[in-house]
């Protein structure tokens, strides 16, 4: 009787340390990105947990640093920009604000898929790359160029000669 009932005890204990693994794995964001737009204590908060423990998390996940000031200072250049699209006059100008706002947008979005790079690198830094990862796009490698009328070039280029 005692050796069922501590081999009954014993399945408790396995099932309560399954079931702690599990609400361990519920508490544990599969995507952190929404997070990051939050300071570290308020996406705690949000997450039902312990600041040491998102911290704990975040180390498990690798993230370096909490990417929240970095993604604020960008979007603050963004709010700042819209204002001043408001009040451009011509459409170059208006042009060059909203690419500057796009390729803002491409710099969070970078750093939310790479958050480690905020300790590496600054905001020029990381716009840089951006700009180059931009031209090296895949529908910009997919664009045909028209390698004849380059043929046609050189071949009046020797008949010139």
């Amino acid at each position: 009787m005692q050796a069922q009932q501590a081999a009954s005890h014993a399945v408790e204990i396995e099932s309560s340390s399954d079931e702690g693994e599990d609400k361990d794995k519920q508490t544990e964001p599969r995507d952190f990105t929404k997070l990051f737009f939050l300071p570290e204590n308020e996406a705690a908060e949000k997450l039902n947990m312990s600041k040491s423990k998102l911290k704990r998390l975040k180390k498990k996940k690798n993230i370096q640093r909490w990417p929240y000031r970095r993604l604020q200072s960008i979007q603050r250049k963004i709010e700042s920009n819209k204002e001043v699209l408001l009040k451009a006059n011509g459409s170059k100008e208006a042009d060059s604000i909203n690419a500057q706002n796009q390729d803002l947008q491409s710099t969070i979005n970078f750093i939310v898929a790479w958050p480690n790079s905020i300790s590496k690198f600054t905001n020029d830094d990381i716009l840089e790359v951006v700009k180059k990862r931009r031209r090296v796009s895949i529908p910009n490698l997919l664009n045909p160029v028209n390698f004849d009328d380059r043929s046609t070039d050189d071949e009046n280029d020797e008949d010139q000669s």
